[in-house]
C-alpha cells in the first residue's frame, strides 16, 4: 500500500518528465523532508504519551525496563536503534550516530557514513541526513509505537482487550 506522500513524489516525477524545474525538484526535497519529521514528530509524541502513561521522568527508560522485564528482546534492540535514529535526525552525529555505526551491517535502515556525502549520489531530491527516513523508515517507527504502545497497555490494564472495540 502507498502512502500519500509516495502517491504525490510519483505525480510531481510524472510532471519532471514533461516539464523539468527546480520548482519539482524542491517539492520532492520537501516530500523527502516530511518522512523525517514525521518519524521525529512521532517518537517525541509517543515519549509524551509513555510518560503520561507510566509516569515515570522518562518514559523511554521505563518502556525499555517494561520491554526487559517481558523478555522482549528483539523488540527492545528495534526500539533502541530507531530511537538512536530520531535522535540522529533531530541532532545530527553524536553518541547516538556512533552507536548505529556500530551497527552498521545490520541496521534496517541506511546510514550515512563518515566518507558518505550522499546515500544515491546523483539524486538531487535528496536532503542532508544522516538516517534515510524514507516511508519503509517510518512505517518500522509506527510499527514499534504499536508494539510498544500494546505490551504497556496490556500491563497497566491486564486481561482488558476490548481497547479498540465500540462500547
Amino acid at each position: 500500500m502507498r502512502t500519500l506522500i509516495e502517491d504525490t513524489r510519483a505525480e510531481i516525477e510524472k510532471l519532471m518528465k514533461v516539464h523539468p524545474t527546480s520548482v519539482h525538484i524542491k517539492n520532492l526535497q520537501s516530500l523527502r523532508l516530511q518522512y523525517a519529521v514525521t518519524a521525529v514528530g512521532m517518537f517525541s509524541i509517543f515519549e509524551a504519551d509513555l510518560q503520561r502513561e507510566l509516569e515515570p521522568e522518562d518514559g523511554f527508560r521505563e518502556a525499555r525496563a517494561l520491554l526487559e522485564e517481558r523478555g522482549e528482546n528483539d523488540l527492545l534492540q528495534r526500539f533502541d536503534l530507531f530511537k538512536h535514529a530520531i535522535n540522529v535526525l533531530k541532532h545530527g552525529s553524536g553518541r547516538s550516530y556512533d552507536t548505529l555505526r556500530q551497527f552498521e551491517e545490520e541496521l534496517p535502515f541506511l546510514i550515512k557514513l563518515p566518507d558518505q556525502e550522499f546515500f544515491d549520489e546523483g539524486d538531487c531530491t535528496e536532503i542532508d541526513t544522516l538516517v534515510l527516513a524514507d516511508d519503509d523508515f517510518v512505517s518500522n517507527c509506527a510499527q514499534i509505537v504499536y508494539q510498544i504502545s500494546d505490551i504497556v497497555f496490556d500491563a497497566k490494564y491486564p486481561g482488558q482487550d476490548d481497547r479498540f472495540l465500540d462500547n
